[in-house]
């Protein structure tokens, strides 16, 4: 039986290998689509965010490790997170006194006082109890407060605080008795302080009842006064010996020394040529003249002429005092003869007036200036000069200025 019907298909070969290699690539395409082309060609790393965001689309490989979350695309977020960066503290790492203004809890006032520690107290990181503890003071140390908080703390540098409850600004005081002395002269003043009034001295050994210490080391007395406590010893000092002051025996008068008689003798008594003694003789009759009863005033002429004659600033030989320029008025020069004489003669009485005052002399040695006594100039001396007294109708001065 003959059959008519579609005429049989023919594939050649090459069409077969076409085929399957069609599939191959459906294959592949297929598994590239599922673990991506990154993995599947790619040696290189690609950057976290590429990655991330290609690997949103895949399931875990075969590691079993989970894929990264996508990183998000959208705009604003992105922006978000840049703002985030830029507004960080570079500082942030190191520390900051942000206590107050991260703590809401509180607030500060700003103040400037000095305090100390009644007791042991701890400075803590924050103003409360909850905050970490960085140091402890000891009684009586000196706080410097710098700021106070509402919370009932006082602020005493960057992040360290101290409970108000336990400072004081007075000086705190413990009780400390004894008896003490004082070392030298010392101040008894009215607080703790050499900022307080001096209310009385007290001598080198005064006894000092102690009843208590201050933190900045002074002692309270019983009559509630201080003294500083270095100045004090507990030392009792020792009780000088008396010393026995010895029986004074009088010094006998001394013997007065008889006046020569000769004039040679007496020239020879204050070691003068008799020329020499004559003018001085003569000079002392000039100034206080004999007979007026004033042998004491001619003793005191002769004298200030013998201090000159023993004192540095003048010549030191009688010829020299007495001729010296504008000293005294009553010596005369004879230009012919080159020779100097005396107003008046000497006498007797002003003979033994040079003699006395060289050998007994009756005024101290700095008495080195006379002049009239009651004249203006003699006035105008006593404004410079020191007024020693008169006597023979002459005031008398020491060689000391006013």
């Amino acid at each position: 039986m003959k059959f008519i019907g579609l005429p049989k298909e023919y594939r050649s070969p090459g069409e077969g290998i076409r085929t399957v290699i069609g599939i191959g690539l459906l294959l592949a395409l297929a598994f590239v689509s599922i673990l991506g082309a990154d993995a599947m060609f790619s040696n290189s790393k690609n950057d976290r965010s590429e990655t991330s965001y290609e690997s949103s689309t895949v399931s875990p490989d075969s590691s079993g490790s989970e894929p990264s979350d996508p990183v998000s695309t959208d705009p604003i977020s992105a922006s978000a997170t840049e703002t985030d960066s830029d507004l960080s503290d570079p500082s942030a790492s190191e520390p900051d006194d942000t206590t107050a203004a991260t703590d809401p809890s509180f607030t500060e006032t700003e103040e400037s006082a000095v305090y100390y520690a009644t007791g042991e107290i701890n400075v803590r990181s924050g103003p409360g109890t909850d905050y970490e503890i960085i140091e402890t003071l000891e009684w009586g140390n000196k706080i410097n407060v710098v700021a106070s908080t509402d919370n009932g703390w006082k602020k005493i540098g960057n992040n360290r605080y101290v409970i108000s409850e336990f400072i004081t600004k007075k000086i705190p005081e413990k009780p400390f008795s004894g008896k003490y002395y004082a070392k030298g002269e010392l101040n008894v003043r009215s607080g703790p302080g050499t900022d307080y009034e001096i209310v009385r001295e007290l001598s080198k050994g005064s006894a000092i009842e102690v009843v208590a210490i201050t933190a900045n080391d002074w002692y309270r007395t019983v009559k509630d006064t201080y003294v500083l406590a270095s100045l004090c010893s507990d030392d009792r000092p020792a009780t000088p010996t008396p010393t026995r002051i010895p029986t004074k025996i009088p010094t006998p008068a001394p013997t007065k020394i008889p006046v020569p008689s000769g004039v040679p003798e007496m020239a020879a008594a204050v070691g003068l040529s008799v020329d020499d003694f004559e003018l001085m003789a003569g000079i002392v009759e000039s100034e206080r003249p004999s007979g007026t009863g004033m042998k004491t005033g001619q003793i005191w002429v002769a004298q200030v002429i013998w201090n000159r004659v023993n004192n540095k600033s003048w010549p030191n030989t009688v010829f020299q005092v007495i001729t010296q320029k504008d000293q005294f008025s009553t010596d005369v020069y004879n230009s012919e003869t080159g020779e100097y004489t005396s107003k008046l003669l000497p006498q007797q009485s002003s003979r033994e007036a040079v003699v006395e005052a060289f050998q007994n002399p009756p005024i101290p040695t700095n008495v080195i200036f006379f002049n009239q006594a009651g004249c203006p100039d003699t006035e105008r001396w006593k404004k410079i000069w020191v007024y020693y007294g008169d006597c023979g109708g002459n005031s008398f001065f020491l060689n000391i200025r006013v």
